[in-house]
């Protein structure tokens, strides 16, 4: 009876043992999914604030280009006159600065 208690008492450890150390590795296993999902995360993140930043200055370029085209008619229908393009670029960029 004695080695039936020890033999099952052995059992349980070796169970216990295995369940601790499965569950040591489904821990490590899950932090380094974690940690790998949020470099990726970081990673699109980062790339997703490049692309806005290139499409905010683009269309700043663009409402520029409009800006001074738009100017330049403007300036030409009131006062009959061209201005220079270095002229109405000065003052659109002057005036984009201002907001």
């Amino acid at each position: 009876m004695e080695a039936y208690e020890k033999t099952l008492a052995d059992g349980r450890e070796q169970a216990r043992q295995a369940i601790q150390q499965a569950h040591g590795e489904a821990t490590a296993d899950a932090a380094a999914r974690q940690e790998e999902l949020g470099q990726r995360l970081a990673n699109d993140v980062k790339d997703a604030e490049a692309r806005i930043a290139k499409a905010k200055d683009d269309a700043i370029g663009s409402i520029r280009d409009v800006a001074a085209d738009t100017a330049s008619a403007i300036t030409e229908r009131l006062i009959g006159a061209t201005a220079s393009s270095e002229a109405v670029a000065a003052a659109v960029d002057a005036a984009m600065k201002d907001k």
